[in-house]
C-alpha cells in the first residue's frame, strides 16, 4: 500500500515498455573517481599498459599499496539500476550490507574496521561525502551504466585525494569516456516487488570541428519495498562532454541530477525480529478531521510509526570538469573544478502543543491556532523533518613533471568548500486522512512554514556550518634497477576548518525548555531549542561543569545561547610505498606505509561547546605479494596492521539518558586479504577472496556513568571472515554466473554482548546474446539475488551502552530481475 501522492509518480510499465520498444525499432533495424593527475601518473607513467583482468572483478595492480577494481565487464552482469557501490562487496577486505534488493534504501560500508562515513568516496576525482557527517548515500550515486570502473584502496587514500575524512580508505568511482561513434542504448528491467528500471544512454560520437564528443543518460527506477508499505522512486540524468586536445591532452565536464523519493524500512531489535521477521512501520495512521470550536482540547495521535512520515526525499548534483594539457615535454598540467548541490532530509513528525512556549516565543501572545477549529487548546502532529541543505564548489590541480624517463613528480593543490546549512522548519500534514502526507517533502523550508505569535517559524535546529579543506600534496613515483623497483614517496597536508553558526539554544543538561515545552537532552541531533524567549542567566548551575549558562521560566533544562565558533584541524600525513619484482614482471612484492585523517563531524562540535573531540587518526602498514602467470592466473596476498587513534563512539550518561560522542583510546587492527583469479580453459573464469580481520579495542570507555568493559573487544559491525567468489563461463551465446558472499560474526555492541550470525548470500546470473539469432547488439539477461533465500540481519545500527539495545535491518529477501538491452 502507498500513499497517494506517491502513486501519482509511478507510470504504467507496460506503457513504458511498449513506447520504448516502438523507439527503438523505428529509430532503426537492429545493428551492429581518480583525479585526472592521479589517472595520469598510474595509467602513463607508472603502470605503462592495461593491466590483465578476470571478469572486469580482479584487475591486476603494479601500485605499491593494497587496490582493487572492478569495471564494466563485472558491473554490466549485474542488476540494472543496482547502487554503484554495492557492487564492491565480492572484493576482498570490503564488506556491504545493502539495505534492499536495489541499493536506493542505501548500504552500510566498512573497510579494515572503519565504517563508511571514514571512508572517502570520490566521483572523478571530486568528494562525495557528506561536508557535515561524512556520511555516504549510495541511492544517491551516479548510475552504474555510466561508470568505467571503481577503484578501492583499503587503508590508504591516493596522495592527492580531496578529503579529511578518510581514516579507512577510499573509493573512486570513474565514469566513462564518450564514445567515437554514435549509438543510442536502452535497457528495459522488470522485476521482484514491482521493479522497473528504463535507462536510455545517446552517444553524440565525434562531431564539430574539433572532433568533439559526449554522451547523455538519464533513468527511471520505481520499486514497492520488499516488506510492509512503501515505494522507492529514483530519477536522474547524466551528460559529459569530451574533447581530445591530442597527444593525451584533453578537457572534459561531466554533469549529474539525481531527484529521489524512498520509503524508508524499519529498522528492529532481535526481540522483535523473533516475534515478527517481517515487521516495519504502520501503513495507517488517522488523522483529526478539523473539529468544531467546542472549548475542549483535543490531542492527536503521534504518527512516528506511520510509513508516511518516515521518508528521505533528496535533491542532488553535480557539474564535474576535468582537463589535462601539455606545457612541455616534461611539465603537464591537471585542472578539475567541481560543483555540488544537495537538499536532503529522513522525515519524521511530532505532536506540538498550540502553546508550545516556541509559539508564543517572546510576546504576550496564547499560542496558534494550528488545526484551524477556533481555539489554542490542542496538539497537533505537525512534520518535522530536519533538512540539510550543501552548496559545494572546489578544485583539484597539478602539476607534473618528469625530470628523468622513469620517474614522475606531482604537485597538488585541493580547495573544497561547502556550506552546510541544517535547518527544522517544521510543516504540515494533510488532515483527515488515514493515509496523511506532508504537504511538502522538505517542511516549511520550501512549503508553508509554522508560524508563530512572533512571527518566527518554529523549527528544530536552525545552524549553518563552513567546511573548508585547503590541501597541499607532493608525490615522487620512480622505476629504478632496469623498472624492478618502483618507489612511492608521497606527503598530503590537509589544512580544515570547521566555521559554525549555531542559532538556536544547545542543550547542557537535560529537562523541558519552558510550560509545557518537550523534554530535551543533550544530544547532536536533536539537542536544540530554537526560541524567541527571553532566557534567564545562570552561573554555575548543578549537573554541568562550572560556567554561565541560560534557561527559561517554567523549564528545567540547562542551555548555552547560540554561539560562533572555528575549528581548524591540520595533519601532515605521509604516503610510502616501495615494491621489487625480483624474478620478473610474474612476481611483485610490495609494502606501503600511509597515515591518514578523520576530522570531527559537525554534530560532535555542536552537540555541546564545552566538550573537545579530537580528531581521528590511523596509521597502516602493508606487505604484499603479486603473482601475474602467462596462463591467466592472477593472485594476491596481503598482510596489514594499523593503530587508529582517538576513535570516536558514544558516550552514556545514565544520569539524564542521553549519549554524546567521545574520545576513547586506540584500536589494534590486523588482518590479511587473499585474491585468486584464472582462466583454466576457454570462456571459464573463475575468481575468489578470503579476509581476516581483528579490530580491538585498547581501553575501556570511561562514561560520566561509570566505566565500560570495552578492552580487548572487538569494534562493531566488523566482519571476522569473509569469503567471496564467483564463477562465469561461455556457451553458444550464453554467459552464465554465480557469485556468493560469506559474511562472519559481528558484534553489535561494544560490549560485544550481542552479535549477528554468519551468512551466506548467493547470486546468479543469466544472459544471452541476441546476435546468435540476428539481432546483434541485443541481450536478454536474467538476475536472481539471494537465490536460497537467506534470511539474515544485514545493517547495524549498534550500541555501547550496558542497557541499550541494537537495532537491526532485515538482510533483502531472493529477488527476480529481467532485462532487455538493444543498442543501435
Amino acid at each position: 500500500m502507498i500513499s497517494q501522492e506517491y502513486s501519482k509518480h509511478k507510470i504504467s510499465r507496460a506503457t513504458f515498455l511498449a513506447t520504448l520498444t516502438a523507439t527503438l525499432l523505428l529509430s532503426a533495424s537492429p545493428s551492429f573517481g581518480q583525479s585526472t593527475a592521479t589517472q595520469e601518473i598510474e595509467t602513463v607513467v607508472v603502470t605503462g599498459s592495461k593491466m590483465p583482468d578476470i571478469q572486469g572483478l580482479f584487475t591486476q595492480q603494479d601500485i605499491a599499496k593494497t587496490r582493487s577494481v572492478i569495471t564494466q565487464d563485472f558491473i554490466s552482469s549485474q542488476i540494472d539500476g543496482q547502487a554503484i557501490v554495492t557492487e564492491t562487496n565480492l572484493l576482498p577486505g570490503v564488506s556491504v550490507t545493502n539495505n534492499d534488493s536495489y541499493g536506493a534504501s542505501g548500504a552500510d560500508l566498512r573497510m579494515r574496521g572503519f565504517a563508511n562515513n571514514r571512508i572517502s568516496v570520490q566521483l572523478d576525482g571530486i568528494p562525495l561525502n557528506d561536508t557535515g557527517n561524512y556520511a555516504i548515500y549510495v541511492g544517491e550515486y551516479i548510475d552504474s551504466e555510466v561508470v568505467d570502473r571503481v577503484t578501492v584502496n583499503t587503508g590508504a587514500t591516493d596522495v592527492d585525494s580531496p578529503t579529511a575524512s578518510a581514516t579507512g580508505g577510499t573509493i573512486n568511482i570513474t565514469t566513462l569516456v564518450p564514445s567515437d561513434q554514435a549509438s543510442l542504448r536502452a535497457t528495459a528491467s522488470e522485476g521482484s516487488f514491482n521493479y522497473t528500471n528504463m535507462t536510455v544512454m545517446a552517444q553524440s560520437g565525434s562531431f564539430g570541428p574539433w572532433d568533439t564528443k559526449g554522451y547523455i543518460e538519464a533513468s527511471y527506477i520505481d520499486y514497492d519495498k520488499f516488506k510492509g508499505p512503501g515505494t522507492l522512486i529514483r530519477r536522474q540524468a547524466n551528460a559529459r562532454l569530451y574533447q581530445d586536445l591530442g597527444g593525451g591532452d584533453f578537457m572534459s565536464i561531466a554533469a549529474n541530477w539525481d531527484p529521489n523519493l524512498v520509503d524508508f524500512y524499519q529498522s528492529n531489535s532481535k526481540a522483535t525480529f523473533a516475534a515478527n521477521w517481517k515487521a516495519d512501520y504502520a501503513p495507517t495512521c488517522v488523522r483529526l478531521a478539523v473539529p468544531a470550536s467546542n472549548g475542549v482540547a483535543n490531542v492527536e495521535a503521534s504518527c512516528n510509526s506511520y510509513f508516511g512520515v518516515k521518508i528521505n526525499p533528496s535533491l542532488s548534483g553535480n557539474i564535474r570538469g576535468q582537463s589535462l594539457f601539455t606545457i612541455t615535454d616534461d611539465l603537464k598540467l591537471t585542472f578539475d573544478p567541481y560543483l555540488q548541490f544537495v537538499l536532503a532530509n529522513g522525515g519524521g513528525t511530532q505532536v506540538i502543543s498550540e502553546r508550545d512556549p516556541r509559539l508564543i516565543g517572546g510576546t504576550l501572545g496564547t499560542g496558534v491556532d494550528l488545526n484551524g477549529d477556533g481555539d489554542t487548546l490542542d496538539k497537533i502532529n505537525l512534520y518535522t523533518p530536519s533538512n540539510t541543505n550543501t552548496r559545494r564548489w572546489g578544485l583539484t590541480t597539478s602539476l607534473l613533471w618528469t625530470p628523468l624517463e622513469n620517474s614522475i613528480v606531482q604537485f597538488s593543490y585541493t580547495l573544497d568548500y561547502g556550506l552546510h546549512r541544517q535547518t527544522g522548519q517544521m510543516g504540515f500534514l494533510t488532515q483527515g486522512t488515514n493515509l496523511p502526507v506532508p504537504v511538502n517533502h522538505y517542511g516549511g523550508l520550501s512549503g508553508t512554514p509554522v508560524v508563530g505569535d512572533d512571527g518566527l517559524d518554529l523549527r528544530l535546529r536552525d545552524r549553518k556550518s563552513k567546511a573548508i579543506l585547503n590541501q597541499v600534496s607532493l608525490d615522487y613515483e620512480g622505476d629504478f634497477l632496469e623498472n624492478t623497483v618502483h618507489v612511492s614517496v608521497g606527503v598530503r597536508a590537509p589544512f580544515f576548518e570547521r566555521d559554525l553558526n549555531q542559532y538556536c539554544y544547545t542543550v547542557e543538561k537535560s529537562g523541558t525548555g519552558g510550560p509545557g515545552g518537550s523534554n530535551l537532552s543533550p544530544n547532536s541531533s536533536s539537542g536544540q531549542y530554537c526560541t524567541s524567549q527571553a532566557p534567564i542567566t545562570v552561573v554555575n548551575p548543578a549537573g554541568v561543569q562550572a560556567g554561565t549558562y541560560v534557561e527559561f521560566a517554567g523549564g528545567t533544562a540547562i542551555f548555552d545561547a547560540p554561539y560562533h565558533a572555528t575549528k581548524d584541524f591540520n595533519r601532515v600525513l605521509p604516503n610510502v610505498g616501495l615494491s621489487y619484482k625480483p624474478w620478473g614482471s610474474e612476481h611483485q612484492f610490495y609494502a606501503a606505509y600511509a597515515q591518514t585523517l578523520s576530522s570531527p563531524i559537525t554534530d560532535d562540535l555542536y552537540a555541546t561547546p564545552r566538550i573537545k573531540v579530537s580528531p581521528e587518526t590511523s596509521t597502516m602498514y602493508d606487505l604484499g605479494y603479486r603473482y601475474t602467470g602467462p596462463d591467466g592466473l592472477l593472485a594476491e596476498v596481503d598482510v596489514w596492521h594499523g593503530i587508529w587513534q582517538n576513535h570516536i563512539v558514544s558516550s552514556y550518561n545514565a544520569a539524564d539518558n542521553y549519549t554524546l560522542d567521545t574520545n576513547v583510546g586506540p584500536v589494534l587492527l590486523t588482518g590479511f586479504d587473499a585474491s585468486i583469479g584464472a582462466e583454466p580453459i576457454d570462456n571459464l573464469s573463475v575468481y575468489g577472496t578470503v579476509s581476516w580481520e581483528t579490530t580491538k579495542l585498547k581501553d575501556n570507555i570511561v562514561t560520566s556513568s561509570g566505566v565500560l568493559a570495552t578492552a580487548g573487544k572487538q569494534v562493531v559491525e566488523t566482519p571476522d571472515w569473509m569469503f567471496s567468489g564467483r564463477i562465469q563461463y561461455k556457451i553458444a551465446g550464453f554467459k552464465i554466473g554465480l557469485q556468493g558472499k560469506y559474511t562472519g560474526r559481528r558484534f553489535s555492541t561494544d560490549l560485544n554482548d550481542e552479535q549477528t550470525s554468519p551468512y551466506t548470500v548467493v547470486d546468479a546470473d543469466l544472459s544471452y546474446d541476441l546476435g546468435t539469432l540476428g539481432w546483434d547488439n541485443a541481450e536478454l539477461r536474467l538476475n536472481i539475488t539471494n537465490l536460497f533465500g537467506e534470511k539474515y540481519l544485514g545493517s547495524i545500527s549498534p550500541t555501547n551502552t550496558a542497557a541499550g539495545v541494537p537495532f537491526y535491518y532485515e538482510g533483502a529477501p531472493r529477488t527476480v530481475v529481467g532485462t532487455f538491452r538493444l543498442a543501435l
